[in-house]
């Protein structure tokens, strides 16, 4: 390879160079001509670059002339199509005609042979417009120039070898990968021009979207200086865009406002990268304010440093106002209320009262701010008129229609009593459910009926009712079980004979059952969530031979124990297992144990039913079991497979009060408990149930001696009690009377951390809704302070989610409300022992 094919190789690329990136701005970009006009006007352009190649030609030993077309026709072929390569071999080759030699023919097939070597290359390879491969391109540079090769036969015979000798190494080697290297350029420029194309559409699709949506969008630095807004913030502030890129957040913002911002900035968009939706006000051009609420996100650069903030804020405005009318409009209606005659009162779904008129509370002698929140079983000493009323307003909710009925109705001190006629109507919201009860009454008692009349009728909606309430009732049996306690040793204390130890024991559980009744409310929502794992337990220490003498003693009282003179309940003693302590729920456990004894009675005529437990080993795990044994009427085999259904029952060819969820019950709570059940029965025999629960006998200490070692430790103390509610502060005082404890009263946040420095108490019992600032900011700002107290939290919450939120804000322990004195001393003993 001499000189001149090097030279002419230079000035050949130089101008393929050219040709590559003029078709960056005459194809690969859009222009003002049509498709057809453009792929002629390009073959054309195409043409002419090969006549000025075929003008820079150079001649080989045997006075032929070579060029580059062939790469330029075969990178037409494959890149631009049919129509332009088809133009430029017909302009190429009148040209080569035009110019002569004995290497017409040969010139002529090399640019005929190029350009169809290029068409039919970019068929084969459908991904032209897509990204091609270098070996690809390399492989069309070779058959282009392999086919030229052949073209050679065409020349006069005499120079043939000549020329196959003087062309072969280049045609091979560097024809080849100009071929490569020029379709890779023209490709990198069409891949360049179609990521600009979709940059600009996507920059110009958003700049579209933050233009036209109707919440403000605005771009800060880390400053807040603004850096970019869209038309919406222009409408809400009044400002001009040039107003507003000149101007810093801060500026818009009411001072109150300032230090809020920077908080949430701080607390919340640093941390976790965004902000909550919260309120605030912005100033407006015209000096007046705004109410806005935003969320501020954080923008970030490469190096994941921080470098602004970009904000979406809505105009709330109207929000306000709509607000603001409807506190006007619950004005009015009060008004309204107030004024008409009749009593009206309004409740939730639960029976709990939300809102009632000055007549209704006058009547029932009850002031209004005791009434709201309670349910007429807490209410009215009469249960049977308690229970009339939950029936009817019931009966609206399950039907939601307008009921009326006329009935007397009395004073909770049932000292004034009324004939009224009643109407209950169904609320809803806005989305149609129903929320509650609606009831309207008048005084009737001018109307001339017999008290006969009117006592028969009452007899007949109650016996309707009763008919109509069966399935309630029998649902409702596990919040009777309690109340029955309740009740029955509440007469029981009336006796003045009875001993000091005696009456003690009756009041014990008495207490004891009105924290299950509480427990068992929240059962009955818990019911629907144990397939669903959602129920959570409430882990205490207990003695577990005492939580079984109280259900037995709970039993022994009720009426369907009473009615079977021959069926004896009775509980096995043993002595080594009196004194085992567990940690579990007790609250669930009993519920279990009564569910069971409940059944055995009421399957059972005569005989005993033995209540007792056991401790047994299984996979290296200690268990206490518990069983149930009576000697009642047995359970088919056939039925055992199906027992602990829901909704199934022993017998089911006989009707049998209950509802057939005693037992399912308890299956799910056992296993959540972490044990078993199981039974034994025989027809005509009776039946065993037993069920397991874990214990860890080497992790039980004495209760008494735990009280006693806390009453020890807790000598020359101070509690610091941060509480709303100053009789809840006087019943923690009280628990402490028998110790050497100062107790402190806090009534809100700031005085309770004024006291938190100036005293160091050794503990801070904080109700998590203290007045003042939020709790969990006053948490934070003593875990950063060299305060060193310890804390705990108390609320009215039961979920274990609330729980952990406040462990990990710094506190040491918590309490759920309502609380005894055992799980006090037990959180005490926690943190500061």
């Amino acid at each position: 390879m001499n000189d001149s094919i090097l030279l002419g190789l230079v000035q050949n690329a130089a101008i393929l160079l050219s040709f590559s990136i003029f078709c960056e701005y005459v194809w690969v970009n859009e222009t003002k001509f049509k498709p057809l006009y453009r792929q002629l006007i390009f073959g054309g352009f195409i043409g002419v670059i090969g006549i000025i190649l075929m003008m820079t030609s150079w001649k080989g030993s045997s006075g032929i002339v070579f060029d580059t077309r062939s790469i330029i026709l075969s990178i037409s072929g494959l890149f631009f199509g049919v129509i332009p390569t088809s133009i430029a071999v017909l302009i190429t080759g009148m040209y080569r005609f035009f110019m002569g030699g004995d290497g017409i023919t040969m010139g002529i097939a090399v640019i005929i042979s190029s350009g169809t070597i290029g068409i039919i290359w970019r068929e084969l390879l459908t991904r032209v417009g897509n990204q091609l491969k270098w070996v690809e391109l390399l492989l069309m540079g070779l058959v282009v120039h392999i086919a030229m090769l052949f073209c050679t036969l065409l020349l006069p015979s005499e120079k043939i070898y000549s020329t196959l000798s003087y062309l072969i190494l280049p045609l091979l080697t560097i024809y080849p990968v100009v071929n490569m290297l020029l379709g890779l350029f023209i490709q990198r420029q069409m891949q360049n021009v179609k990521n600009r194309t979709i940059l600009s559409s996507t920059e110009e699709k958003y700049s579209r979207l933050y233009g036209s949506m109707s919440d403000a969008y605005l771009v800060m630095d880390i400053e807040y200086n603004i850096l970019e807004c869209n038309k919406a913030l222009q409408d809400v502030l009044g400002y001009s865009e040039k107003d507003l890129l000149a101007t810093n957040f801060k500026n818009i913002t009411p001072k109150k406002w300032i230090q809020i911002d920077e908080i949430i900035i701080k607390n919340e968009v640093l941390i976790n990268g965004s902000s909550q939706v919260y309120e605030k006000e912005c100033i407006k051009k015209d000096g007046s304010v705004v109410s806005v609420e935003l969320r501020v996100h954080l923008m970030k650069d490469e190096q994941e440093e921080a470098v602004g903030y970009w904000a979406i804020l809505r105009d709330i405005s109207s929000r306000k106002n709509v607000l603001q009318q409807i506190d006007n409009e619950r004005a009015r209606l009060e008004t309204i209320l107030e004024t008409v005659p009749e009593m009206i009162w309004l409740k939730s779904t639960k029976g709990n009262y939300l809102a009632c008129n000055n007549n209704f509370a006058e009547f029932l002698g009850v002031k209004k701010d005791e009434l709201i929140g309670k349910s007429d079983f807490i209410i009215y000493n009469n249960n049977e008129l308690a229970d009339f009323y939950s029936k009817k307003d019931l009966e609206v909710i399950q039907s939601a229609n307008t009921i009326r009925f006329v009935n007397w109705a009395k004073s909770v001190n049932a000292d004034n009593e009324i004939l009224t006629e009643t109407i209950k109507t169904p609320m809803y919201d806005s989305n149609g459910n129903i929320t509650g009860v609606l009831g309207v009454s008048r005084d009737i008692s001018e109307i001339k009926k017999t008290e006969e009349e009117l006592r028969k009728a009452k007899e007949q909606a109650e016996e309707s009712d009763k008919l109509k309430s069966i399935f309630l009732a029998n649902m409702s049996h596990e919040i009777r079980t309690p109340m029955n306690a309740i009740m029955g040793f509440s007469e029981l204390l009336i006796d003045s004979e009875i001993e000091e130890v005696e009456r003690m024991q009756y009041v014990n559980i008495i207490q004891q059952s009105g924290n299950r009744l509480v427990q068992i409310i929240d059962d009955i929502v818990d019911l629907s969530k144990l397939e669903m794992s959602q129920i959570t337990l409430k882990n205490s220490d207990f003695y577990l031979f005492s939580l079984m003498k109280e259900s037995i003693e709970i039993h022994k009282n009720r009426g369907l124990i009473k009615s079977k003179p021959n069926l004896e309940l009775a509980i096995k003693s043993s002595p080594e297992l009196e004194g085992l302590e567990l940690h579990s729920d007790s609250t669930r456990i009993q519920q279990v144990l009564d569910n069971l004894i409940e059944n055995s009675i009421k399957f059972s005529d005569s005989g005993r039913v033995e209540l007792g437990c056991n401790v047994i080993e299984s996979n290296n795990q200690v268990f206490v079991e518990i069983y149930v044994k009576d000697d009642g009427i047995g359970i088919p085999e056939d039925r055992h497979e199906v027992i602990f259904e829901r909704f199934r029952q022993g017998d089911e060819e006989h009707f049998i009060d209950g509802t057939g969820l005693g037992l399912s019950i308890c299956k799910g709570l056992v296993e959540l408990l972490g044990g078993t059940i199981r039974f034994e029965s025989e027809v005509g025999v009776g039946s065993t149930f037993y069920f397991t629960i874990p214990v860890d006998k080497s992790k039980l200490p004495n209760r008494n001696d735990d009280l006693n070692n806390a009453k020890e430790r807790m000598e020359s103390k101070k509690v610091l009690v941060a509480e709303n509610d100053y009789n809840s502060f006087l019943y923690v005082k009280k628990l402490f009377d028998d110790q050497d404890v100062e107790v402190i009263f806090a009534e809100n946040s700031t005085e309770m951390l004024d006291k938190l420095r100036q005293l160091s108490p050794d503990l801070l019992i904080m109700d998590l809704d203290i007045p003042g600032r939020d709790s969990l900011i006053c948490l934070d700002e003593i875990k950063k302070s060299e305060i060193e107290t310890k804390i705990i939290a108390q609320s009215t919450y039961v979920f274990k989610e609330q729980e952990e939120k406040c462990m990990s804000a710094g506190c040491d322990g918590y309490l759920t409300k309502p609380f005894t004195k055992e799980e006090l001393f037990a959180q005490v003993r926690k943190v500061l022992v």
